[in-house]
């Protein structure tokens, strides 16, 4: 024991002098506490013989594994060490506990060293506990497993338990588990996770450090939130308890985050310590030890006295399996809705498939895939209620349940089949014919169904799910279930709602506001049905969406019968990255998002250009860039970003369309979409601004035609008005796109705001704010309000000449645009005017042949036609043909259509 780093043992450590406020705590790690003065850091040199599992205590013929994990800078001995040395797990529970086998796990989870730190993440760390566990019980894989766990060894519990009902390899852990106690697991997050990380900062002068434990830490973090619900999930069949700290710690770990807040199957209890006494117990009579035994005691005579059993199937072992004490019932069909409407198309499919024509040479399969709400369930409880089929009825959401569901199926078949297993169920269907095998919310990504699916092609497999892979295991017979038609939608709203309008105008509008997802359309119904408020419904949903389509289809309920509880179990299990590619195209309108636009915009480096020197990308956009480049990759590998698109794809949220070029699209659902904006809190204006960067990146690039601009326009439009106006930047060049496309409202309600922020800037003056001008008044011009555009170019011209000259490229371009209002204008004679100085000018910078200056010999002739002075009309119109022949017959129709006097001049022509 003298090896092991004693709490006794002075610590080596280093001071700095205090950097803090005298009001702020320092931050300590869980083996130890610092002075107010100084910061003090312990320095635990990880040694791999602490690594790994220590037996404490072998049991008398043991029943149960009690499995010990510490937390952050933590040890698999001294973080249970009290003060005078008791290791309660090893002095108190041998004696209390007797049949106990109890065991403690060590592990790397230093933030800070002088000599390394470990690169290990939650996610590999829990790998590598499973690992070790599963050589640990070799001998005895389902004996019964209590789990002790503090701090973040809670989490890093959490994500085995979840990977161990996902990976064959460990199908022996979960089922095993009769009890978890976390002791101040930080399970929505930490406060003074952020300090802890700017500390890390510092000590990295003189020590090695590592934030890859603490980042996923932070309070309110989604890789937590996502494994909590995971949890939730595969827990179902062991009782949680969650012991909180009394006092504060400066790495305090809050009771609601503690105590898994809104979980009703967990029980929660306080300790009278903070967050590192709370494992620590010096007497076995104190209390808090007392609390801890009472439920270690009571599981024990659970285990012992086979008063529970997970009736979770076990594999050949050494120990003979346990009957449980249950009664046998068999799983019913999913009850159908009362509302149900038929939609023929699926269901003719459906016969074809499951009950085929002539002889059987493979087994008829049938995949219903598609979103949450879609209706997969009920079209196939609909079908096996219709065609009275021989069913059992399994819940494929996870691997737990899909095998417990299949044994209690074959343990009903007689009691000579009482001790009987999944496999020996999947046996039986493949010796036996007439029957139907539904799987039901098989749902889950990594979970694999080929096990669980019989050979036999004498019976038949229906599937329902929302994993778009799931169409490989019979891809002729996968039938997506998308929404229904508008007029199965309005059919649906009206009988949920129990109305008959006199016209469906209203019903119409609705439908195509909320998508025709079928459960967001009997959502709709039924609140209409509550509230009989069939008129104003619409304006109530736009103004309430989210508390509308969050509630139960009974109001005030919040469980699973609402479209956005049905988003929120798959949106989860994706990927984080792949989640936060779903918030960026929730900003973009919900069709024909190219995938070349984030392949351009990393190449562009998403760098806007505005063509005006004084407004470059805002500094606030460097954040924004990386946080893109974080999701995309940069550089761009396609790899990769297939691999996000794949997962939101095998979730059923969006779809991949590749025109007859080869260019590849995706589409969102729209209430998905929806949903998505409406989940987005405070981080919606960050997504707004990534995508209007990627926008934005690929918007300037040179190209041949206009083309790209128009798959463009409809996801600017998409973007709020607010974006589009935030930065100056980013109002000029999304004006350069409408602008491109003659979308000329657009482009002058930017150009106002540009200009007035210039103006507000460098002032009326500044070069850059002359330019803006000239273009809002082309914009004006083109938007028909020709006394605004012209006294702009009025304004715009006079700024020109003070500041670059008279005969400036600019000042001559400002001045051609006056003219051309002049003349639409009918101003005549101040037109001609400034169109012969024009073409002065132009023949004096460019020459008679240029095309600017043909432009203005044409300008001026079209002028002096309009007034009807042909004389010098067709004076200036022979100039114009000496240089450019092809005038000579717009010359030659013009006179023509003039007096008859003018005939001898058009035959000269």
């Amino acid at each position: 024991m003298s090896t092991t780093h004693s709490p006794l043992r002075a610590k080596r450590s280093f001071h700095i002098p205090k950097l803090f406020s005298p009001k702020t705590t320092p931050i300590t790690g869980e083996s130890g506490y610092v002075k107010q003065e100084t910061i003090s850091f312990p320095v635990p040199k990880p040694e791999p013989e602490d690594f790994g599992f220590l037996e404490l205590a072998a049991g008398a013929d043991p029943t149960l594994d009690i499995v010990a994990i510490h937390g952050l800078d933590g040890h698999r001995k001294t973080t249970w060490m009290a003060e005078n040395g008791k290791l309660w797990l090893q002095d108190f529970l041998p004696a209390d506990l007797p049949n106990a086998r109890v065991l403690t796990y060590g592990y790397d989870a230093n933030t800070c060293n002088r000599g390394r730190v470990s690169t290990q993440t939650i996610r590999t760390h829990a790998e590598k506990f499973l690992q070790e566990l599963s050589r640990k019980r070799q001998s005895a894989p389902r004996r019964p497993i209590v789990f002790v766990a503090h701090s973040l060894g809670g989490i890093i519990l959490k994500q085995a338990l979840v990977n161990s009902d996902r990976y064959a390899d460990f199908c022996d852990i979960l089922p095993s588990t009769h009890g978890v106690l976390f002791f101040g697991t930080p399970h929505s997050g930490a406060n003074g996770v952020k300090h802890l990380q700017i500390l890390n900062k510092l000590r990295s002068l003189l020590k090695k450090t590592t934030n890859n434990l603490l980042r996923h830490l932070e309070p309110n973090s989604d890789e937590l939130e996502n494994l909590q619900m995971y949890y939730q999930r595969v827990s179902e069949g062991f009782e949680t308890v969650c012991f909180y700290e009394e006092y504060p710690t400066p790495t305090i770990v809050p009771r609601h985050a503690a105590t898994l807040v809104g979980d009703r199957k967990v029980t929660r209890e306080v300790l009278h310590g903070d967050h590192c006494e709370m494992v620590k117990f010096s007497d076995s009579s104190r209390s808090d030890y007392q609390a801890v035994l009472s439920y270690l005691v009571r599981w024990m005579k659970e285990v012992t006295g086979n008063v529970v059993d997970n009736t979770y199937p076990s594999a050949p072992q050494e120990e003979p399996p346990l009957v449980p004490k249950l009664i046998n019932i068999p799983k019913p069909v999913p009850p159908g809705s009362r509302v149900y409407i038929r939609r023929p198309k699926i269901q003719s499919r459906m016969d074809r498939l499951l009950v085929p024509n002539g002889r059987r040479t493979r087994q008829p399969r049938c995949i219903l895939y598609g979103a949450g709400g879609a209706g997969k369930t009920q079209l196939a409880t609909t079908w096996i209620k219709e065609h009275k089929a021989l069913v059992i009825v399994v819940d494929a959401s996870s691997r737990r349940q899909l095998e417990v569901d299949l044994q209690r199926e074959i343990r009903m078949v007689g009691p000579e089949y009482a001790k009987s297993t999944w496999e020996d169920a999947i046996a039986y269907l493949n010796n036996r014919g007439g029957w139907l095998l539904f799987l039901d919310n098989a749902d889950f990504q990594d979970f694999k169904l080929d096990p669980y699916l019989p050979s036999s092609p004498h019976g038949a497999v229906l599937i329902a799910t929302r994993n778009h892979n799931c169409r490989n295991y019979e891809p002729d017979g996968a039938i997506p279930v998308e929404g229904l038609t508008e007029s199965e939608a309005i059919e649906l709203l009206h009988t949920t709602a129990n109305i008959k309008p006199a016209s469906i105008g209203a019903s119409l509008k609705i439908v195509r506001e909320i998508g025709t997802l079928p459960l967001a359309v009997a959502q709709a119904g039924a609140y209409i049905f509550e509230n009989r408020r069939f008129d104003s419904y619409l304006a109530t949903l736009r103004e309430r969406r989210y508390q509308l389509l969050r509630e139960g289809l009974l109001k005030g309920t919040k469980d699973s019968h609402s479209a956005y509880a049905a988003f929120d179990l798959s949106f989860r299990q994706l990927p984080i990255k792949a989640q936060k590619l779903l918030k960026i195209f929730a900003c973009f309108h919900h069709t024909r998002i190219p995938m070349a636009l984030f392949e351009e915009a990393i190449a562009s480096g998403f760098a806007p250009r505005t063509g005006l020197r004084s407004c470059p990308p805002p500094e606030g956009d460097e954040t924004i860039v990386s946080n893109i480049t974080d999701i995309l990759c940069s550089p761009w590998d396609e790899r990769s970003f297939q691999a996000l698109i794949d997962a939101a794809q095998s979730a059923s949220f969006i779809d991949t369309i590749t025109d007859t070029s080869g260019s590849v699209f995706y589409s969102i659902h729209p209430l998905l979409q929806r949903y998505i904006q409406d989940s987005f809190g405070e981080q919606g204006i960050q997504y707004k601004r990534m995508a209007a960067r990627i926008l934005l990146g690929v918007a300037q690039r040179p190209r041949e035609s206009n083309s790209w601009y128009w798959q463009l326009v409809p996801h600017i439009d998409a973007l709020p008005q607010t974006i589009k106006e935030a930065d100056l930047a980013h109002t000029i060049g999304f004006h350069q796109v409408y602008k491109s496309l003659g979308f000329w409202k657009d482009t002058r309600k930017l150009l106002k705001v540009a200009l007035s922020k210039l103006q507000d800037m460098h002032g009326r003056a500044h070069q850059d704010s002359v330019r803006t001008m000239g273009w809002l008044a082309e914009a004006t011009r083109h938007c028909g309000q020709l006394e605004d555009a012209q006294r702009l170019e009025r304004e715009a011209l006079a700024m020109r000449i003070e500041l670059l000259r008279q005969r400036h490229p600019g000042s001559i371009a400002t001045m051609a645009n006056l003219a051309n209002t002049l003349q639409t204008r009918r101003q005549w004679e101040e037109a001609v005017k400034l169109q012969r100085d024009l073409l002065d000018m132009y023949i004096e910078h460019f020459g008679q042949d240029h095309a600017d200056t043909i432009t203005a010999m044409h300008g001026l002739a079209d002028t002096l036609r309009a007034r009807a002075q042909w004389e010098e009309y067709i004076n200036s119109a022979r100039r114009a043909l000496r240089v450019h022949t092809g005038f000579g017959g717009y010359l030659r129709d013009s006179l023509t259509m003039r007096t008859p006097d003018s005939c001898s001049s058009a035959r000269e022509v």
